[in-house]
């Protein structure tokens, strides 16, 4: 299956530096699973970058991002008048990144994490898809995958205490 591009938002929108930041730097743009490639955008930058601060600096970095991606995506939202356009992947970076900063960096709760937050992404159990049905605007296309995120890294805290790694 080969890389396709299409879109709700429109290639030449990345002259946008706003749309340029939520598609972080047009990834999102890519198909198919523009929300694969941004979490996994997450995992290798918190794995060879931010996995080396302490958490209250990658939670104030990631506070930052999250903040700076709530305004700018509800602009966004606005400007085009769209919903939650699948290009814009920011919230799934987010939610990734939140996902990891409490685990240990292991390979294999790297790769735990990524496959559980995609999971949860995807299917939104309970309160995740209440939320993504319900909250709309910059908040509800970020707070989904914060959830997801928040739900991930929760479970992985609990394994990494239950199993003693």
């Amino acid at each position: 299956m080969g890389v396709t591009i299409t879109s709700a938002l429109k290639l030449s929108s990345l002259r946008d530096l706003r749309v340029l930041w939520l598609t972080l730097l047009g990834l999102g743009f890519l198909k198919p699973a523009p929300g694969t490639i941004g979490s996994l955008l997450a995992v290798i930058l918190w794995w060879f970058f931010f996995s080396a601060f302490q958490i209250s600096i990658q939670l104030i970095f990631l506070l930052t991002y999250t903040a700076a991606s709530v305004w700018l995506c509800k602009s966004v939202i606005e400007a085009y008048e769209l919903q939650d356009p699948a290009e814009i992947i920011a919230d799934e970076f987010a939610g990734m990144w939140l996902a990891l900063v409490f685990v240990p960096r292991a390979i294999g709760f790297a790769i735990a994490a990524f496959v559980l937050f995609r999971l949860l992404d995807i299917f939104k159990p309970y309160l995740i898809g209440w939320v993504d049905r319900n909250i709309h605007g910059g908040v509800g296309v970020m707070m989904d995958d914060l959830l997801a995120g928040a739900a991930t890294g929760l479970i992985l805290v609990f394994v990494n205490y239950v199993l003693g790694i």
